[in-house]
């Protein structure tokens, strides 16, 4: 029987001994336990515009957004600032057909987006309804989204009709190089899209009061909403200076000038 004893203690311990250097070697499983999970939560934080909670999502450092397999270039920072200006200039919905954990890390998603851009409201501006302003576009996507062990995103991999991306772009570049033409943003920040403001050319008596202040803002108003003020050229040259690098040169409206503090 001794032998038999003796078998048996050396496999028990020949069983066991995997199972302890499994416990402390650097191949124990790892990553994120539930990436859907992680990816909602996010999702729910950008449909609340809440611009902290939807940074903790991800890893900026390493995060890629792709569209149709093409890089966005997209930039999520670590202080909020990317969705506080993203939610500056829309409010995000998302309605969801599928969702499902499809791997270590990764978790595909299929939803209608639904985009609503600012009536002008969020910038201080007078609400309105004239193109860009008040505009809501629908955006059918699919993306397989990668997230890191600490589950934050690092991959962002979406497919979308191509039309429907770009109807968003185009509104966005509009409304863009309106608050660029009447001094809210930075010149710097325009450069960035290509669109370089030159100073207005008006004299002295067109472009200010009888106390030789800024025109009454009832006229930059007027001016900033009029269709007229934001003609079709102006956008065209600059959503074209975003892609071949070029800059598109506005000038500020008259009745602008003086007036936005």
């Amino acid at each position: 029987m001794r032998p038999v004893l003796s078998t048996s203690i050396t496999l028990l311990i020949a069983l066991s001994a995997p199972i302890a250097t499994f416990a402390d070697s650097d191949d124990a499983p790892s990553g994120c336990e539930d990436p859907l999970a992680a990816i909602m939560a996010t999702l729910e934080c950008i449909e609340k515009s809440d611009a902290e909670c939807a940074t903790k999502g991800y890893d900026g450092t390493r995060f890629i957004k792709l569209h149709n397999g093409i890089d966005t270039e997209t930039t999520i920072d670590d202080n909020s600032d990317y969705w506080t200006g993203a939610f500056a200039f829309s409010n995000l919905g998302f309605s969801y057909d599928h969702k499902a954990n499809v791997g270590p890390n990764q978790a595909s998603v299929r939803y209608i987006e639904t985009v609503a851009f600012t009536d002008g409201s969020s910038f201080g501006l007078p609400p309105s309804e004239t193109f860009p302003w008040g505009s809501m576009f629908v955006q059918h996507e699919h993306a397989l989204v990668t997230v890191d062990d600490d589950c934050k995103m690092i991959l962002w991999d979406q497919y979308g009709d191509v039309a429907e991306q770009e109807a968003v772009n185009d509104a966005s570049m509009a409304m863009l190089v309106a608050l660029c033409g009447i001094g809210i943003f930075p010149t710097t920040t325009c450069a960035t899209f290509g669109i370089v403001i030159e100073p207005a050319t008006a004299s002295k008596d067109e472009s200010t009061d009888a106390n030789g202040t800024g025109k009454a803002g009832k006229s930059m108003e007027a001016d900033y909403y009029n269709e007229q003020s934001m003609p079709a050229k102006a956008f065209k040259d600059a959503k074209a200076a975003k892609t071949d690098g070029k800059a598109t040169k506005l000038s500020k409206s008259k009745s602008a000038k003086g007036t936005r503090k």
